[in-house]
């Protein structure tokens, strides 16, 4: 077996979390001559092109549960049969882990020896969405995610939670920030939410209907993005009594840098989160974030800014609405040779 490392990529989009695997890739490639990248699907094969090491697309998984990816793992180790057998660590990336499962088991089952690092952006607790139900996927998904050998994820937070639950060692690399700029005229009061329109884990439907309150002291909402649940949320928003709902299209960062005003808020309403990246963009323009208190936000705002309900909400709203919040968190980034350190640790680079 040689050098190789081989980066396989299952996610179908180019998210967040694709963003965050670019950064890293980058910083692979500029320490180890010998890398390979297989991407699942074709935007991603179109986003991670224009690395310096060799970009595949093999139509190589499938979606499903997580016990539908670890029957898929005979087949997945056929299609990528070439790769596998010259790669000496596999890295497997994907937005949860069970788009991990498959990939990772079929790199064992191709050479049992191989090291297998897969990175995620976070654990998901289903029980959050599914009762339980979800803590019996919970107790398989655990029990499956073993076949990786090490994790990659993106702060302490989540290597607590991937350490305890999957019972695998745990490196960090925090998420690279790109550099955005603060606004210097308003545009009016409004909340600003960014993201992907999925209900299921961002919880957009339940956050119109608790904005849509008459305490609320913001009459505006505008949310940038799209998403499979763009048409329940559009419906919701169309029903709101007490606010006005716009939407816009995914902008870039320079985009938001251009849209936003100096009194304008994030508002987020996820029930599961790793790191959110527009949190931190938006506390390095200087704007406030107002966002349910789950395990992903407490890093990156202040306590008082964190909503469980209707009525927590308002009362965040309301400490926004009377002027700036200046205690944002800001935290040190890692620096980039600490970065390429954990790299080559990591992917057992001498």
């Amino acid at each position: 077996m040689g050098r190789k490392i081989l980066v396989v990529v299952s996610g179908q989009v180019v998210g967040g979390h694709e963003i965050q695997l670019k950064t890293i890739l980058e910083d692979l490639c500029a320490i180890h001559d010998e890398v390979e990248v297989v991407c699942h699907a074709a935007a991603t094969h179109v986003y991670f092109s224009t690395l310096s090491c060799p970009v595949h697309h093999v139509a190589f998984g499938s979606e499903g549960k997580v016990w539908h990816q670890w029957r898929s793992a005979p087949d997945i180790a056929a299609a990528l049969a070439p790769e596998f057998a010259q790669a000496a660590t596999v890295m497997v990336s994907g937005g949860t882990i069970e788009a991990c499962i498959g990939a990772a088991r079929a790199a064992k089952l191709s050479q049992s020896s191989t090291k297998v690092v897969a990175y995620v952006p976070m654990y998901i607790d289903r029980s959050l969405s599914h009762g339980m139900v979800g803590r019996v996927y919970n107790v398989i998904v655990n029990r499956m995610a073993g076949v990786v050998d090490e994790y990659l994820t993106i702060n302490r937070i989540q290597a607590h939670l991937l350490r305890k639950h999957y019972g695998r060692p745990v490196r960090v690399l925090e998420n690279a920030i790109q550099t955005v700029h603060a606004p210097v005229t308003t545009k009016g009061k409004r909340l600003i939410f960014l993201g992907r329109f999925d209900d299921g884990q961002k919880g957009l439907v339940e956050m119109i209907e608790l904005l849509d309150h008459q305490d609320n002291p913001y009459a505006d909402v505008v949310m940038i993005g799209d998403g499979p649940d763009r048409a329940a949320i559009v419906a919701k928003a169309q029903a709101a009594k007490h606010i006005k709902v716009a939407f816009q299209p995914w902008m870039s960062v320079a985009g938001v840098d251009t849209f936003v005003g100096t009194e304008d808020s994030l508002i987020m309403n996820s029930r599961w989160e790793g790191e959110p990246l527009v949190v931190r963009e938006f506390t390095a323009r200087g704007l406030p974030c107002v966002v349910r208190d789950i395990t992903g936000m407490r890093g990156v705002t202040k306590k008082r800014l964190r909503f469980t309900d209707g009525e927590s909400l308002v009362h965040a709203l309301k400490l926004v609405n009377k002027g700036p919040v200046r205690d944002f968190v800001h935290t040190q980034r890692q620096p980039q040779n600490n970065r390429k350190a954990i790299i080559a640790l990591s992917l057992n680079l001498k």
